[in-house]
């Protein structure tokens, strides 16, 4: 496969000129019609296809030589595209998206069934976000599909901050990369994964530090001491979030 990159200036990254933006409109084309493209968000590259394609999902894990039981984030544009995929918003919820999105805050919702679950790893959640990076927003937007979009880099290696990670991971298996050579990614020490629910306890995952650990009702399973002292911070972190809200 050939890998198309695609640069996007500076000078471009108003909505008006990312909307007419050739390199974008190509790239959501390709989403669309179930391929794959890498592109900048506020945290991280990502490497992104239609959430609500499964045989696209599929191609995600391929390339990153990922479990196909690790679930995908969908990433949407706005507030307005949520509704479509999940099957409720909880008031808490709602609070958070108003106050943190768009940005690197990703949501878990009870999912439609337009969401497969190849997208959600067999869960009956979907985990959500919004990014505030304006070609991922608006790439998203152009696609008028959810982009389901882990990091753009083989599984095991460190997430890419630079286009040139991406295209030494993804080069050949992909078909477009679309870089932002002015990318300043904000790596939160908390990307946190909140369960939206309608009570206020929660349950699910909290990314740490890139490093994905399950917890349920804050009981750690399976680690050792430090990450159990790890994933206490980030839980009092989430839940600051939420009374904050």
């Amino acid at each position: 496969m050939n890998t198309k990159v695609v640069r996007i200036k500076e000078e471009e990254k108003t909505r008006e000129m990312l909307e007419k933006n050739p390199g974008l409109l190509e790239a959501a084309e390709i989403l669309k019609n179930g391929g794959l493209v890498a592109f900048p968000t506020e945290t991280v590259y990502g490497l992104g296809a239609n959430a609500l394609n499964e045989e696209a999902a599929k191609k995600i894990y391929a390339a990153k030589g990922r479990p196909s039981d690790n679930p995908l984030i969908a990433h949407i544009s706005c507030m307005e595209e949520l509704p479509a995929i999940v099957k409720e918003i909880p008031e808490a919820g709602r609070k958070l998206a108003e106050k943190y999105w768009p940005g690197p805050l990703t949501m878990i919702f009870p999912k439609k069934d337009i969401v497969p679950y190849g997208t959600t790893g067999g869960l009956d959640t979907v985990a959500v976000r919004m990014p505030v990076d304006p070609v991922a927003n608006c790439l998203i937007h152009l696609a008028g599909v959810p982009i389901a979009a882990p990091s753009a880099n083989t599984s095991g290696r460190p997430s890419p901050t630079k286009a040139e990670h991406v295209i030494e991971d993804m080069d050949g298996k992909i078909e477009m990369i679309s870089f932002d050579p002015h990318l300043q990614p904000v790596l939160t020490n908390y990307p946190a994964f909140i369960r939206a629910l309608k009570e206020v306890g929660y349950e699910g995952y909290i990314n740490y530090e890139f490093c994905h650990m399950p917890f349920q009702g804050g009981k750690v399973r399976g680690y050792n001491d430090y990450i159990e002292d790890q994933l206490r911070s980030a839980q009092k972190y989430v839940r600051g979030l939420i009374e904050n809200a």
